[in-house]
């Protein structure tokens, strides 16, 4: 199992989206909104988590996690400070619970 930290470029947008797409699932599955309802909440509170974090962390270091060269998840950490802030980590569903946090 290979892991590395890539630094986030302006083309993984869509990648870190379907990621944060992935994390509210349950609950756009109990809301009864048709797929465009649903993509346009996302988008909605996908750029509103990206100016939160933008403002309460502003030196804040924005990952991809990378797993066997692929894009598992990503990893945001401030190390700006006295101590160091995990400010998010999120995986992809099919990287969820088989031990990849473990291996750091």
């Amino acid at each position: 199992m290979n892991l590395d930290l890539q630094p986030v470029r302006p083309e993984d947008e869509p990648f870190l989206f379907e990621l944060y797409a992935s994390t509210r699932g349950d609950e756009m599955a109990l809301v009864g909104w048709d797929k465009p309802q649903q993509e346009a909440f996302l988008r909605m509170q996908f750029n509103a988590q990206r100016s939160s974090y933008a403002m309460q962390f502003p030196n804040a270091d924005y990952r991809i996690i990378v797993h066997d060269g692929r894009a598992a998840g990503r990893l945001i950490v401030d190390r700006s400070g006295e101590d160091i802030l995990l400010i998010d980590v999120a995986l992809l569903p099919e990287f969820r619970n088989g031990g990849l946090a473990r291996r750091w």
